[in-house]
């Protein structure tokens, strides 16, 4: 088994807050993961940090076996790790081409806009190349967003609520784009909608108040003690 990243005893602390707790997990090359846990459990701490946003307190980060604990996030994509963010992070002056543009200046620029456009127009986004951001809808955006991170030739792609604003058939309709991916790139995913993630990723790492409680595939996750105790009242896990 292959992992293409791997957190080794990541602590996290802001001041006197204890954001992440000794978290160690790995995430195996080609796969879809999920990484779920309450509000404010430090899942989005956790993306800083593979991301290159946060030093962590202590604790390494690995990805393809190379130590990145620290790298800036620049030098993470230029690696080919690229992140996603719960609001879509486009330029709202530049048509959806121009971005594709930027985002594969980040490598080999010709190499990885033709492969960007390719991939828009597979996934449905050929009509829309010459539009501003404004001019999209929510579901539309955020398919951009994953394209953009092609652009750069990322192969580790972490998708912060890529799902959040959308219907379930343009839920669907997202999933089956990063389904069609998967083994070629690896795909994190942190997502409150519960049943989405358990549909579409193989395994799961659960964070509750910062610490790593469970890990697994859905079927184990969905039938943890901590995991149901922590999402009761708010999303039943035993139907996701």
């Amino acid at each position: 088994m292959t992992f293409i990243l791997q957190l080794q005893n990541v602590t996290q602390r802001f001041g006197g807050v204890l954001a992440l707790d000794d978290v160690s997990l790995d995430i195996q090359h080609g796969s879809i993961t999920g990484l779920i846990g309450p509000n404010g459990s430090g899942k989005t701490t956790a993306f800083s940090v593979i991301s290159g946003f946060l030093r962590p307190t202590a604790g390494q980060v690995f990805f393809d076996g190379h130590n990145i604990t620290g790298i800036p996030p620049h030098e993470m994509a230029q690696r080919g790790v690229a992140r996603t963010f719960q609001t879509p992070q486009l330029f709202a002056s530049l048509t959806i081409r121009e971005t594709l543009e930027v985002a594969a200046s980040m490598r080999d620029k010709h190499d990885g806009l033709y492969n960007a456009l390719h991939t828009a127009n597979e996934i449905g986004l050929r009509n829309k190349l010459d539009h501003l951001p404004s001019e999209l809808t929510t579901a539309d955006m955020r398919l951009v967003e994953i394209v953009k991170a092609f652009a750069t030739g990322a192969r580790l792609v972490l998708l912060d609520e890529v799902f959040a604003g959308l219907s379930s058939t343009e839920i669907d309709r997202t999933a089956a784009v990063i389904r069609s991916f998967a083994g070629e790139k690896t795909f994190v995913i942190i997502e409150h909608r519960m049943r989405a993630v358990m549909a579409l990723c193989e395994h799961v790492h659960v964070l509750i108040y910062g610490r790593l409680a469970a890990s697994g595939t859905p079927c184990h996750i969905t039938n943890h003690p901590e995991v149901i105790a922590a999402y009761l009242g708010t999303e039943d896990l035993a139907h996701a």
